[in-house]
């Protein structure tokens, strides 16, 4: 369990233009690590016609990371890995802060925290366990309640990550501004049909992976945008090497399930805030209208589904008068039948950490839990916090 700390902020220093979006659509289809290949091949080819050379290409794209106007994030498939990801919302009492994050470090398979206000006082945290050892987590996140120090918990399991694209759709190029259009919204909301199937029971032969998959995960969870020579010295392996395993294993057996980029394109004196909803819609059809058209919307950072339930959950950047905006969206949504209820916290990112996943756990390319040993750490904790 690495730790990295993610930075956020006012980013946009430099207006987006479309041809930076046509190279941003590039990136997020092809990863990367091909993207700048193939839109080489596609000007030589005739086949894509950006007005502009490839070394402008590449200034471009180095100019929205040097102004960190983007950022990478990859998504592990941990469904395919053999890990199940738990949403945990705590409330907890202002004064166990220290004891509850210092308890919650303990436990390998913590791969996200943040303190939150707003429906709850508390934390949301995500722990990523391997499948068979779901009951041993539920008993340590049960013991922190028993001990005094969470005085309630809810916890929901990740069903599937919603792709809400680009977020382009409101974004005026001639401005260099999202115009915000919530109205339109929830009209798209209402009027998307969307074809609707129950999920099947998915089958496949699960094969963990090896050493130098778990190496190249790691080191890419740390760093998305990575080359393959930059993983290569990393983890001291040849380049052939780490090409093969990433296409072959972590691609073609789907341990990744995919790169994407998000871009800042809120203006620079905007106070934008980081938020999390949980939204209970009336139906999975309802849901999934709602989820087709977070696509293209400059306001979604990430989005999934939750297992047996009609509910997404959803975490926004916005500015505080479009928070108000998307609670009024919500509302009407309601009033159609569509939102059933919905909670709403904001995020205090100077108490948030993120982790990658435990791959220290895995032992023989088999998944372990050291339960035992994380409840005698725990309890050491809290005897000497005299709780």
């Amino acid at each position: 369990m690495s730790h990295s700390q993610r930075e956020y902020g006012i980013l946009s220093l430099t207006r987006i233009t479309e041809k930076d979006m046509i190279i941003l659509k590039y990136i997020e289809k092809y990863g990367p690590r091909e993207a700048l290949l193939k839109i080489f091949k596609d000007l030589e080819e005739n086949e894509l016609d950006l007005r502009v050379s490839y070394n402008n290409v590449v200034y471009r794209y180095k100019r929205l990371i040097k102004k960190r106007m983007i950022f990478f994030r990859v998504f592990p498939n941990h469904f395919r890995l053999g890990l199940s990801l738990l949403i945990v919302l705590f409330k907890i009492k202002p004064k166990y802060a220290e004891v509850f994050e210092n308890i919650i470090k303990q436990n390998p398979t913590l791969c996200y925290y943040v303190r939150k206000y707003g429906s709850e006082n508390g934390y949301l945290v995500y722990f990523t366990v391997p499948m068979n050892f779901v009951n041993k987590l539920l008993e340590f996140i049960e013991f922190i309640r028993i001990a005094g120090i969470a005085e309630s918990y809810k916890i929901y399991y990740k069903d599937k990550r919603v792709d809400s694209g680009l977020g382009f759709d409101w974004y005026d190029f001639n401005e260099g501004k999202i115009v915000w259009k919530w109205d339109e919204f929830v009209k798209e909301v209402i009027n998307t049909k969307v074809e609707f199937e129950e999920k099947k029971e998915m089958l496949f032969n699960y094969r963990p992976p090896d050493l130098t998959d778990v190496q190249i995960l790691r080191y890419l969870e740390l760093n998305p945008a990575a080359k393959f020579v930059e993983i290569s010295k990393a983890i001291n392996k040849p380049i052939s090497h780490v090409k093969y395993h990433y296409d072959h294993h972590l691609i073609k057996k789907k341990y990744i399930d995919r790169f994407t980029i998000f871009v800042w394109l809120f203006e620079p004196n905007e106070n934008v805030n980081y938020y999390f909803t949980i939204i209970d819609f009336k139906d999975k059809r309802s849901m999934q209208s709602f989820a087709e058209a977070l696509k293209g919307k400059p306001f979604v950072y990430s989005a999934f589904t939750f297992a047996k339930t009609n509910s997404l959950g959803i975490t926004l950047c916005l500015p505080h008068k479009q928070l108000l905006n998307f609670n009024k969206a919500l509302w009407d949504l309601a009033k159609e039948g569509i939102v059933e209820d919905y909670i709403i916290d904001i995020f205090d990112l100077r108490f948030a950490k993120t982790y990658t996943l435990p791959y220290e756990l895995i032992k023989d390319g088999i998944w372990g839990y050291p339960h035992e040993e994380i409840m005698n750490k725990v309890e050491k904790i809290i005897l000497a916090y005299k709780i």
